[in-house]
């Protein structure tokens, strides 16, 4: 039996191909040693991670690029993550858009159910367990196929 060959441009192609079909996770928090634990945490995954320091960043990144789920910090300058939560969910094909709100900023119930009010679907606080992190992101991109 011979072997197949594969040209290289088609190899690349391909790789690029696959590259596509990778989810892409936004990250947002003002923090940069935040955005790299996250990046960290994800990196075994097979998804594109985009992150933006500022909500003005993020939205930016919503309104120019495919996005298949976010990941908000809510305590962030100038616009918090509920603000652009909320803004988010008005921008053409993001209305289904998984969000996930990742923060310091938990009291009680009453911040889970007002981050879920403005349109979040799940609700993580930070300090955050990379295991229980991945299996929400994994939950919540089966949810929105």
């Amino acid at each position: 039996m011979t072997e197949a060959t594969v040209d290289p441009d088609m190899t690349e192609l391909l790789a690029a191909f696959d590259k596509t079909q990778q989810p892409t996770i936004l990250v947002v928090d003002d923090i940069p040693d935040n955005l790299k634990l996250i990046a960290a945490f994800c990196e075994h995954e097979p998804w594109n991670i985009v992150t933006a320091q500022s909500a003005k960043e993020a939205w930016g990144i919503l309104k120019a690029s495919h996005v298949d789920l976010a990941l908000l910090d809510i305590q962030m300058p100038d616009i918090d993550g509920h603000q652009l939560c909320t803004a988010s969910r008005k921008l053409p094909g993001m209305s289904k858009l998984p969000i996930i709100f990742l923060t310091a900023e938990r009291v009680d119930a009453t911040d889970v159910v007002a981050g879920l009010d403005v349109g979040a679907d799940d609700y993580l606080c930070k300090p955050v367990d990379r295991i229980e992190l991945l299996a929400r992101v994994r939950a919540a991109l089966r949810r929105s196929k």
